[in-house]
């Protein structure tokens, strides 16, 4: 069972962290679909500060003889998976990145190309242009 320190030192933070999330992204600073995992993380652990019951029924298919100790096991795990999912956007976007730096090189030449095919004929006086 977690202590009632502990029980209320969870489910302030869990709240506190919640609000900051939801302002994250009312002022854009955080996109919606990115902030969903760290609302279910949250709501999540909150429910098993809310609920101990929860937790001690977890812990027990887990092994784990203190609830508590349970309870920073899973927060890790959960840590861990959003270490993983935000790794493989980093990773995603990075991809993403590249391609367009090279189809702006690629644009970037061609407009080089054109504007220098075109300059010559802007060099010829007006009245030898046919």
């Amino acid at each position: 069972m977690l202590t009632v320190t502990l029980q209320r030192l969870a489910i302030v933070l869990c709240v506190v962290f919640l609000v900051a999330v939801f302002l994250l992204v009312r002022k854009n600073r955080i996109i919606l679909k990115y902030s969903l995992l760290w609302l279910l993380t949250c709501l999540v652990l909150l429910l098993l500060a809310i609920f101990p019951e929860i937790l001690d029924t977890v812990s027990r298919w887990i092994g784990v003889y203190v609830p508590s100790n349970a309870f920073f096991a899973i927060l890790l795990f959960c840590i861990f998976l959003m270490l993983i999912s935000f790794s493989i956007i980093v990773s995603s976007d990075q991809r993403a990145i590249v391609r367009l730096t090279q189809e702006i090189s690629v644009l970037e030449n061609r407009i080089r190309e054109l504007e220098s095919a075109v300059k010559p004929a802007e060099d010829v006086p007006a009245g030898e242009r046919a």
